[in-house]
Order: structure tokens, then sequence, then C-alpha cells
């Protein structure tokens, strides 16, 4: 279950930091 948290929560990361990115630019 932490792992699922971990990747869950990676993802989120990577989706969060891609759409920062786009808004940024």
């Amino acid at each position: 279950m932490r792992v699922a948290k971990i990747r869950e929560g990676t993802v989120i990361d990577h989706i969060t930091a891609g759409y920062a990115l786009i808004v940024l630019k």
C-alpha cells in the first residue's frame, strides 16, 4: 500500500509539474 501511495503521489507530482510548466509558459 505504501508503494502504491508513493507511485500515485509521484504521478500527481509529475502531472502538477507538467501543468505548472504549461501555465508558466
